[in-house]
């Protein structure tokens, strides 16, 4: 949402003439309760009143508040409202939620907004509390208490609550909004929400969901869509493209974001930086495309980054180690961070033998004393799952050996880290002369095997598209790259880590 502008804006009447009379006046006073008691909380329009936008007040505010049955009560129930990201949704769902509070009052009402964790429940509870202080009105008919606002004449109250089944049970609202649904596991919190509010909606309950596109086509969010289209008392808005548009258009990017204040310049440099599957999760709301879209790496950028790698003997490298005990492969990746920025890397694959299915950790373990022998080794990062023993022997013989596991807090950054890389081509994966190298091959089929783990809102990692697909030297560069990136990042040398 945007500050007053100096601009047309349609009546009304204009933006939906269908609506009856009654209806378009309770539509215009939620309208105008934000303008006169609302402000922003964040940004350049902090402090500033709500104003809303031609495309918020059609597409939401409109279908739920105006569209009114025989009786003259709200038919809309439930709303499903998707945008992309800077859609202003969570502050959205709070203007909501203090609208119908002070304007729909109920004796001992309850108002919730559903946040997907504790920190970002305090976020939003913070937001509304500044609202809420920031209006004469709002604040002489309010206490505003730890963790809830409550209305003096009424005693409803308003609390934003962390998404987690304990907090939401027993809960029987009148008004709720479930932010950012799309990070939920499950169905539980919807469906707590949901029946603790049977016994309101013949009194106006509204239970609202906010959301951006999943990362997958399956999961809560993805089965509540047809669910709610096919409810006669429920509203879905979309706001986002179709499976048909072309995510690399820019005349797409603006129709799925509408909001003014994004500009296309912010979405270009976002399109040109973010693996596909993220752009069009996050700045199209659109859910990833079935075919090829949950790949972490364009096939075309890493065939750039397939020319011929080049060595100096006075740089360092690092090798990263992704290994397996049995019927599986392990991969060896050395990368050297050359002075251009480039990354130069040799591959080694291993399989397990076809008739014990073991592994052969003696052929790895003298693989890498014959490359610390040979280049000048910084680092051998290796997962210890699987190699306790070669990493005591070998760290032992005084080789650089790294322990490092292979969870969301390091992995996350090294397939940021990887992405970067291949999108700049500043891989260098060619064939080389080296005795024992696997070649480009096995790498480019790890690279192109690799798919998307998305753990939002942390961001995502890589994991198999599919279970027999093999993708350990794409870990394993993966890791050597981003050691490397980051030494080089620790001197103020890095192109792809800021220093």
């Amino acid at each position: 949402m945007s500050a007053p502008a100096a601009r047309r804006r349609r009546s009304l009447e204009e933006a939906r003439p269908s609506y009856s009379a009654d209806g378009l006046f309770k539509a215009q006073v939620i309208e105008e309760f934000f303008r006169e008691h609302l402000i922003h909380t964040d940004g350049e329009v902090a402090f500033k009143p709500v104003v809303l936008e031609d495309f918020q007040r059609d597409n939401v505010i409109l279908p739920i508040f105006a569209d009114l049955d025989a009786r003259g009560h709200r038919r809309v129930q439930q709303a499903l409202i998707s945008g992309p990201r800077d859609f202003s949704k969570s502050e959205l769902g709070a203007f909501i939620v203090l609208a119908c509070m002070f304007l729909e009052p109920k004796y001992k009402g309850q108002y919730y907004v559903v946040a997907r964790d504790k920190e970002q429940a305090r976020t939003v509870f913070e937001k509304a509390v500044t609202m809420v202080l920031h209006d004469g009105d709002l604040r002489r008919s309010c206490l505003v208490l730890n963790d809830r606002i409550v209305v003096k004449e009424t005693k409803a109250r308003f609390m934003v609550l962390p998404g987690d089944a304990k907090s939401v049970q027993g809960r029987h609202a009148d008004v709720c909004v479930i932010d950012e649904y799309h990070v939920h596991r499950n169905d539980g919190i919807y469906n707590a929400m949901f029946s603790g509010m049977i016994g309101n909606w013949s009194s106006g309950g509204l239970l609202i969901v906010l959301s951006t596109a999943g990362p997958e086509r399956k999961g809560p969010l993805w089965e509540l869509i047809p669910v709610l289209k096919k409810d006669p008392h429920a509203y879905v808005y979309w706001c986002g493209a179709d499976d048909e548009d072309d995510p690399h258009d820019p005349k797409v990017w603006r129709a799925a974001n509408p909001m003014p204040w994004v500009s296309i310049a912010a979405l270009r440099q976002a399109h040109n930086k973010l693996p596909l599957w993220e752009f069009e999760r996050y700045h199209l709301n659109r859910f990833p495309t079935s075919k090829g879209a949950l790949r972490a790496f364009r096939s075309q950028d890493w065939r750039a980054c397939l020319s011929l790698p080049v060595f100096d003997e006075y740089l360092p490298c690092f090798i990263g180690v992704d290994a397996a005990a049995k019927r599986d492969t392990s991969a060896v990746v050395l990368d050297q961070r050359g002075a251009d920025g480039y990354h130069n890397v040799l591959t080694w694959v291993y399989r397990c033998d076809e008739q014990t299915g073991q592994m052969d950790f003696d052929a790895i373990e003298q693989l890498l004393r014959d490359l610390d022998r040979d280049y000048y080794v910084e680092q051998i990062l290796c997962d210890p799952h699987f190699m306790v023993r070669t990493m005591v022997m070998l760290s032992g013989e005084g080789l650089p050996i790294i322990d490092l596991p292979q969870n969301d807090a390091y992995m996350i950054p090294v397939a940021d880290n990887l992405h970067e890389l291949i999108r700049k081509h500043l891989i260098r994966a060619g064939k080389t002369t080296r005795a024992g190298g696997t070649g480009p091959d096995e790498l480019t089929e790890a690279v192109l095997n690799a798919g998307v783990h998305d753990k939002a809102p942390r961001g995502w990692r890589i994991t198999k598209v599919h279970d027999t697909e093999k993708i350990d030297a794409c870990i394993a560069l993966g890791m050597a790259a981003r050691a490397a990136e980051q030494q080089a990042a620790d001197s103020g040398q890095a192109f792809v880590i800021a220093g």
